[in-house]
């Protein structure tokens, strides 16, 4: 049976860690050794009101109106002025993500670590009511075997696979899942980071050339500039099928569960892919961790509209879906505010002492694949 997690920022902010992308956005503002004026030009531009990394990505098409013109006409140095614009905010924020990592603990000899962990999974139907809990169980009652547990990550950091590595050796911990009397182990399974890390293969972009709004720009200039922007052509590019297993994975999956993600439209490519597996996979449930969801706890009107709104937003994303299937879809889609990873919690400490002063440490562009 494999429970496939799809985790995003969420999971670093849980940690403690100032990952947003307005906390990136106030370092990277600050002029730097070495910009370029073009470089010059767009930090004056941006804006860090924002906190959603969906939003930094729907900017970022937006911004594509700087890309200048001579005489109405769009030059290839301009597109490269844009393109290096890109890959320097890329590798700045490598560089501000990595410094953040760094403030989660020595993971060496960390049993208890593993201990929670495998507490925490073990629990991913904590937080729905008695009801849900059961609609859920019933989904997967007739799947073989134990519980693979697996992780696609729309984060550069690698904190939770550092977390996975040290669990290994100890999936004990992970317990057993009975299956017509028979007891079998749970495990862990694959972990894909689905946009690259900060060490290689970042993927920041739109998800599609209608978010980039001077789509006119490229029209005339080598393919790789525009592909650059696009998040599943980068992925190709990278040549790491790194889409491709993804994507399968959540095929196979018999439960999947959302956490720390804002399901905003530079990724709608995967909220449509798991809206069309569950029109193939009937018995497929799907729970989605959101920190907005009303209280329930006494009068449950507001939760319920929430939980309304949430799934047709959701189903929405995959327009070829008939009305009849959208409505089987939405009565498997369940919402919880339980903060499944609570053990983690703030868990970063203080590295601000051994900090050095430069800020933003020197990444050269070699040190990133596009």
């Amino acid at each position: 049976m494999k429970v496939t997690f799809l985790i995003g920022n969420g999971f670093d902010l849980n940690l403690g860690l100032e990952t947003r992308y307005s906390d990136f956005l106030k370092e990277y503002k600050n002029p730097q050794e070495g910009d370029s004026a073009f470089i010059r030009h767009m930090k004056d531009k941006m804006q860090s009101d924002e906190k959603l990394w969906s939003n930094a990505e729907i900017a970022l098409g937006e911004s594509t109106v700087e890309i200048k013109t001579d005489n109405d006409i769009v030059k290839l140095e301009n597109v490269r002025s844009f393109s290096d614009f890109h890959i320097d905010y890329c590798v700045k924020m490598a560089a501000y993500l990595e410094k953040q990592q760094e403030r989660i603990p020595d993971l060496e000899n960390s049993d208890n670590l593993v201990r929670k962990l495998a507490n925490c999974l073990a629990n991913f139907l904590s937080g729905l009511r008695t009801d849900s809990r059961q609609r859920v169980r019933e989904s997967y009652s007739g799947v073989f075997g134990g519980i693979s547990y697996n992780f696609i990550v729309f984060n550069y950091t690698e904190i939770l696979d550092s977390l996975i590595e040290k669990s290994k050796g100890h999936e004990n911990y992970l317990g057993q899942r009975k299956f017509q009397n028979t007891n079998f182990a749970n495990s862990f399974g694959s972990v894909i980071h689905v946009h690259g890390t900060t060490k290689e293969g970042m993927v920041f972009g739109v998800n599609d050339i209608s978010q980039i709004a001077n789509r006119q720009a490229y029209s005339d200039m080598p393919e790789e500039y525009l592909r650059q922007l696009i998040k599943v052509y980068t992925n190709q590019d990278n040549e790491e099928q790194t889409d491709e297993r993804a994507h399968q994975l959540l095929v196979d999956s018999d439960l999947i569960y959302i956490y720390g993600m804002s399901l905003g439209e530079t990724d709608k490519l995967w909220w449509d892919r798991i809206c069309r597996i569950m029109r193939t996979k009937p018995n497929l449930c799907l729970i989605v961790h959101s920190l907005d969801c009303q209280d329930d706890s006494l009068i449950r009107t507001k939760h319920l509209t929430f939980v309304r709104e949430f799934r047709e937003k959701f189903v929405n994303y995959s327009p070829k879906l008939t009305n009849e299937e959208k409505a089987g879809i939405e009565k498997r889609i369940f919402i919880t505010s339980y903060n499944l990873f609570h053990e983690f919690k703030n868990i970063a400490v203080d590295n601000s002492k051994s900090e050095s002063k430069g800020g933003i440490r020197e990444i050269r562009h070699s040190d990133l694949s596009a």
